[in-house]
């Protein structure tokens, strides 16, 4: 097949051009670091939280300590409220989780089969409620809100 030599030139430059807005590093459309206001970390903290509790649990748990010790400074005010309750929840619902479960199998005991049905109701109950609130707190980081976990979120500083 023969390509005349105008539809070659075209190609050509059309070629040249991807190639040069692919290779480039500067966007000049790109956003700044941190402009939408932290919205973009504020929701990948909460995707964290999640994620620890539903697909990776500890991995992403280190992924969003990384996270916090990383931004926890420099963040702006939404990302920094929502890494510092990803966070805090994230610790302080594995306290609640592992903690009170052993004490259950410590004062019922391995054997008794109620032991079992109260630490997997609690189990069940505790872990439903902390994915149910990760969920609104994504949904409020998606929108741009700020979101305090009720009962166990650690309070704003003024």
């Amino acid at each position: 097949m023969r390509i005349s030599h105008v539809t070659r030139a075209k190609l050509e430059r059309q070629l040249n051009r991807t190639c040069t807005v692919a290779s480039s590093n500067h966007d000049p459309n790109a956003l700044p670091p941190h402009a939408d206001g932290g919205q973009r970390l504020a929701v990948i903290a909460q995707a964290l939280y999640l994620c620890n509790l539903l697909v990776a649990p500890g991995l992403a748990f280190l992924a969003l300590l990384w996270l916090w010790f990383k931004h926890k400074d420099s963040a702006p005010p939404l990302a920094r409220q929502h890494l510092a309750q990803a966070t805090f929840v994230s610790v302080m619902g594995g306290i609640l989780i592992v903690c009170i479960t052993v004490g259950l199998i410590a004062m019922g005991g391995l054997h008794w089969p109620w032991t079992w049905v109260v630490v997997i109701t609690y189990f069940v109950c505790i872990h439903g409620v902390l994915v149910l609130m990760g969920m609104f707190a994504l949904a409020k980081a998606m929108a741009g809100q700020p979101w305090r976990y009720p009962l166990i979120g650690p309070r704003s500083r003024p």
